[in-house]
């Protein structure tokens, strides 16, 4: 089973649900409960000890103004006006976490996949893209956006690569971890300047023409 992608409204699209062993749930930073944070935090804490030398761990960490616990706990993003926050619990412990918000590119354009962090022992089972993605995509549809885009550094950019090659009709050959729901992303030829930082994109379609037109704009950049 996986999250459907569709047209949402506020009143009609779930905040939890499960996906066989595993339950997710999507918050804003303003309205968390303290033990929902706990949770986050715990599961930060144990990746950033796991890999240490992780790129992406000074961007998880409270210790950092920027950091992804920081930014929750003084609620400076993915507040109720602003953006979401999707995590994924498995046996009561959250092993993954993905936030999406309005993009300041496009006003038809949402991101998403920000801070996404999947532990290593549950990525097999797909979750990054048939929950953690599809939930972020589901909140840009209820916000009437025209597409989410992910954006990578060059230390993923192995994923904005793959993504190419699946766009292009080529096997990524990384066995079971990509599942259908990167097969209509399309990667943007050029780095984009996302929140200062130059960055390799690609967008997930949710309206095919408002997309395109969205796609071919970037593309010019």
């Amino acid at each position: 089973m996986r999250i459907r992608s569709k047209s949402y409204t506020a009143s009609m699209r779930p905040v939890s649900g499960t996906i066989g062993a595993y339950a997710w749930e999507v918050w804003s930073s303003d309205t968390m409960p303290g033990s929902r944070f706990v949770k986050i935090r715990d599961f930060v804490e144990e990746q950033a000890s796991k890999h240490p030398e992780h790129p992406a761990v000074a961007n998880m960490l409270s210790s950092e103004p920027h950091g992804f616990l920081s930014l929750i706990d003084s609620r400076s993003r993915w507040t109720t006006d602003s953006g979401e926050i999707t995590i994924v619990l498995h046996d009561g412990a959250v092993v993954g976490v993905s936030c999406v918000e309005h993009s300041q590119i496009h006003p038809r354009l949402a991101i998403g996949g920000i801070r996404a962090w999947l532990d290593d022992k549950h990525r097999a089972e797909q979750l990054m893209g048939k929950c953690l993605l599809e939930a972020n995509l589901q909140w840009s549809s209820m916000q009437e956006k025209w597409a989410m885009m992910l954006t990578f550094n060059d230390y993923n950019k192995w994923i904005y690569d793959g993504v190419a090659r699946i766009h292009r009709g080529k096997a990524v050959g990384i066995g079971g971890v990509w599942s259908d729901w990167w097969k209509d992303c399309i990667p943007i030829k050029n780095q984009l300047t996302v929140r200062y930082t130059q960055q390799w994109c690609v967008i997930k379609p949710i309206w095919s023409i408002g997309s395109g037109m969205i796609i071919k704009a970037l593309n010019r950049e």
